[in-house]
């Protein structure tokens, strides 16, 4: 017998009891298939004129963390939500999002949550290692954009598990 014969054998009594998983009802699965979406590569200064870019100065870089806590929010509390001890209830992915589209996509994401009382959330923004100048465009851009919404009490950026500084922990007001 060859190598290859004894994988296969091996391979097989192995999976002898291997039952392929029932369909579940209740599981939608998306069957749309994923467009390549290419990032604009808009200098952080140049934000549309819809957006306030009051209270924000400097752009922070791909490894920096960032973070932002209300008066009102407790150290305790905050420290909490910076070790990723909140129970996440929910994630949205920016990868590959046009500044635009990012904003569209945090828009809807934040008041669906909000309206469905979910508080705790995990938003993935990149690092910006794929941008020209590694400089993170939207990385930097949800740091404005929720530091000027008041319904968010606090983020900061995730632990490495969850995606470190390419990533934020979100806490909602009810």
């Amino acid at each position: 017998m060859t190598t290859n014969d004894d994988d296969h054998k091996l391979f097989k009594e192995a999976m002898q009891s291997v039952r392929p998983l029932k369909p579940q009802d209740n599981v939608k699965h998306d069957q749309t298939p994923l467009k390549p979406r290419l990032m604009r590569q808009e200098p952080i200064e140049d934000a549309p004129e819809h957006l306030d870019n009051s209270g924000y100065s400097e752009p922070v870089s791909g490894d920096e963390t960032i973070s932002y806590r209300r008066e009102d929010i407790s150290h305790k509390a905050f420290n909490r939500l910076k070790r990723g001890q909140r129970s996440m209830e929910g994630k949205l992915d920016l990868h590959g999002y046009t500044i635009e589209e990012a904003e569209q996509a945090l828009i809807h994401f934040l008041d669906h949550a909000q309206g469905t009382g979910k508080r705790c959330l995990l938003i993935v923004h990149g690092k910006g290692y794929s941008t020209p100048n590694q400089m993170p465009v939207l990385k930097n851009k949800v740091n404005l954009w929720l530091r000027n919404r008041p319904d968010v009490l606090a983020f900061c950026s995730a632990q490495p598990r969850n995606g470190g500084a390419g990533a934020i922990y979100l806490w909602l007001a009810c």
